[in-house]
């Protein structure tokens, strides 16, 4: 059997046979925000709005973009993928197209025969059905988090320096485009009832899903439908929520085949609370035990960020305990934006911790071993590592982010009543430093 990263240079080689840029996704991958109105093709690319009188995945632009792939060109959209590959690391690209190969072994080949304006249904669809939140996570935004959103209308933006920083905290009038009764979600509801026959996956996003009944209408949907034991159901959670919710979750995911529950974590403890504000890391850890104890498998999603760095060893020994109790994989995506907050901001010291952490995850590696990382997860992490390092921001782009980091930590502080130098000590230095 091939290793994780065996396997990932074999899906390379394929895509190379097809062009530069081909991807899967593009065909049969769907990310989409009713509340917002908006779709991408996946995580990384950006979003687009969603037009009523529109197909939900075979728009015109994005039947252009698979034009580009079947040409043999990179999309500029996917600009993700093409930097963490131009700096020789693994991309999500590759790292997310064993996904659909398990679905079919020549997904690759087949879509590649499709022409590029011909209609497809996604076979993996994630979705959000509002921004209904409890939390506001430093790097969110408005239309992601309803209890941010609050905080803006109440005390206005971040007076950060960098427009795209100032950008992110900005409320731009999608929050509430739709409603829950709106053409908007009937449009979703009859095309699901179409769609489901070719989804293989469908996993609910937020906002924290475990908040909207929605979810809960989707999983009955699901499971009595016909088709229903051909789809996965996943859903993604903050775990910061009552025992009641939890076990109605685990009661949900016992009758659904397949399921999957994506915990979002950025590193342990304090720091975790301070960057992930409305988390109680007790509250998160008792749930994801009672979770693994059900026998569901949990994804853990960092979203990788400055902050992240100091505890991130400590964080990887936590994640080798909860392998010791049941089914967790981590994944280790960076942050891009807002800069403010990236971890292209760093100095050397905290590269080296960095690396530190890389040189102690590659230690725990072992595919043989269930108990400790596996390849494929260690090569995400190091991909991260590769794109810190070869991308770190400098000159004035740098004094101008880290300015507007020191802005938003007293700014955020002083509205949340919180103290970012409490949560982070090995980090003083850094705050000090920046004038």
């Amino acid at each position: 059997m091939k290793t994780p990263v065996e396997y990932y240079e074999e899906l390379q080689s394929r895509y190379d046979k097809i062009g530069a840029g081909f991807c899967v996704l593009k065909w049969h991958h769907l990310e989409m925000h009713l509340g917002s109105a908006q779709s991408h093709s996946c995580f990384h690319c950006p979003q687009r709005h969603i037009n009523l009188h529109e197909d939900f995945h075979n728009t015109l632009q994005k039947k252009r973009q698979r034009k580009t792939m079947l040409d043999g060109g990179r999309p500029v959209e996917c600009g993700y993928c093409w930097k963490a590959e131009d700096a020789g690391s693994i991309s999500p690209r590759i790292a997310l197209t064993p996904i659909y190969t398990q679905m079919e072994p020549d997904i690759i080949e087949t879509t590649a025969k499709l022409n590029w304006d011909d209609d497809v249904y996604p076979k993996y669809l994630e979705m959000s059905f509002s921004n209904k939140c409890q939390m506001k996570c430093s790097y969110c935004s408005t239309q992601n988090s309803s209890t941010l959103h609050e905080e803006i209308k109440k005390h206005g933006e971040y007076p950060l320096i960098h427009t795209d920083n100032y950008n992110q905290y900005k409320s731009h009038g999608r929050e509430n485009l739709w409603d829950e009764d709106s053409e908007m979600y009937d449009k979703f509801w009859k095309w699901i009832r179409k769609a489901i026959m070719h989804l293989r996956v469908i996993r609910v996003t937020g906002g924290e899903p475990l908040l909207s009944e929605h979810t809960f209408k989707l999983a009955k949907f699901i499971r009595n439908h016909p088709n229903g034991e051909n789809v996965a159901f996943h859903v993604n959670s903050n775990l910061s929520v009552t025992t009641r919710r939890v076990n109605r979750l685990i009661k949900t995911m016992s009758q659904m085949e397949s399921p999957k529950i994506y915990a979002s974590i950025d590193t342990v403890g304090e720091q975790a609370e301070w960057i992930r504000h409305g988390l109680s890391w007790k509250t998160f850890e008792l749930n994801l035990i009672q979770i693994l104890n059900a026998h569901i498998p949990v994804g853990l999603m960092v979203t990788f960020n400055l902050l992240s760095i100091p505890k991130f060893k400590e964080f990887l020994d936590y994640v080798l305990s909860l392998k010791r109790l049941g089914d967790i994989k981590l994944d280790t995506p960076y942050m891009t934006d807002p800069k403010h907050l990236s971890a292209l901001i760093l100095d050397d010291k905290m590269m080296q911790t960095l690396k530190d952490a890389l040189n102690y995850m590659e230690e725990q590696t072992d595919d043989n071993d269930p108990q400790k990382f596996n390849s494929g997860e260690f090569q995400k992490f190091k991909t991260v590592v590769t794109w810190v390092e070869k991308n770190r921001l400098d000159g004035p782009e740098l004094n101008t982010h880290r300015k507007d980091f020191k802005i938003f930590v007293d700014e955020h502080d002083r509205r949340r009543d919180a103290s970012w130098h409490d949560a982070f000590p090995e980090l003083h230095y850094f705050y000090d430093g920046i004038e």
